[in-house]
């Protein structure tokens, strides 16, 4: 655990349960109850470990027969398009702002502080169109969309 060292936990019960991945030692405790002489408990945690270290590629061109040596091209891949999340049922949101009995806003109930939840219902051309859990309608400038 000192050494930061990766290790392979290897557990074998039955083919269809049986672990093998790489990880580290993340807490390790030993403990002595009184009574019990020559008795040490181990209390031991693992994490999965992943390489996140960026892999090198190397490119090697051999020149054809009476032809000079020619450089090495490499492309890099294009930029996937980032996805925006969009409000929709089902969508986690984080709402701030007061949350009313019905989508018309009459009798505000509550209010929303940094309140994580996902959206329930939505009604378009209301006042308060988004329900919210089992809180409330609230507005949709009130909401942010968690990715």
């Amino acid at each position: 655990m000192k050494l930061k060292q990766k290790i392979r936990l290897i557990i074998s019960r039955d083919r269809l349960h049986d672990t093998n991945m790489r990880c580290i030692v993340s807490e390790f405790e030993t403990t002595d109850k009184g009574g019990e002489p020559r008795d040490i408990y181990y209390s031991i945690t693992f994490r999965e470990y992943r390489d996140y270290s960026p892999r090198t590629v190397s490119i090697i061109t051999t020149p054809a027969a009476g032809q000079e040596t020619q450089a090495a091209e490499a492309t890099a891949e294009a930029a996937r398009p980032v996805e925006t999340p969009v409000m929709r049922v089902g969508a986690t949101v984080i709402a701030n702002g007061e949350y009313c009995y019905d989508s018309y806003g009459t009798k505000p109930h509550g209010t929303a502080n940094n309140l994580q939840t996902t959206v329930s219902r939505i009604v378009d051309g209301n006042p308060y169109p988004i329900l919210i859990g089992s809180y409330g309608w609230i507005r949709a400038d009130q909401l942010q969309i968690v990715g």
